[in-house]
């Protein structure tokens, strides 16, 4: 499953910097800089700082916009069987193709019929709930919890608008 941070490159982007650029300023390689903009890597703690400073962001802000993960539709189906067989393997990847999904459903609540969207949501809860429970990286299980705080939310406007 490929994935992209969309919101670092736009902010670089924003703020004058080519990805070479940035890498200069930073003393890293550009391919530093295109493995954090495709959310392989992460910028290394030491980074950070002068990375948020650049960008002209706070470091809360750098970890949101490193937190916000696009997922490209591309073998998802495959990566996120994977992540269900092997939940302790949930990543920020998995994450964001789950958030993408409630998104959806959320999306087809004005075309769809509650009672039609129930059984999806309701699969799609079960997953997060099973994935959030047996993540181990601190910050995958954060994010899963506001995925299935989320969720749940749409399940229970969906069972309202049924009942």
């Amino acid at each position: 499953m490929a994935a992209k941070r969309v919101r670092p490159a736009q902010r670089r982007k924003a703020s004058g910097f080519t990805q070479e650029e940035l890498a200069t300023l930073l003393g890293v390689e550009r391919t530093a800089v295109v493995r954090w903009e495709s959310a392989e890597t992460e910028p290394q703690p030491w980074h950070r700082p002068r990375l948020a400073q650049a960008l002209g962001i706070s470091g809360d802000q750098l970890q949101e916009l490193l937190d916000d993960i696009t997922v490209i539709q591309r073998q998802t189906s495959e990566r996120i069987n994977y992540v269900l067989q092997h939940p302790g393997s949930a990543d920020l990847v998995a994450v964001a193709y789950l958030h993408e999904q409630l998104r959806q459903l959320d999306e087809s609540y004005d075309q769809a019929s509650s009672a039609g969207l129930l059984g999806p949501a309701g699969h799609l809860h079960g997953q997060v709930e099973l994935l959030r429970g047996n993540a181990t990286n601190p910050r995958v299980r954060r994010a899963l919890f506001e995925v299935e705080a989320d969720s749940a939310t749409f399940m229970g406007q969906l069972v309202w608008d049924v009942s």
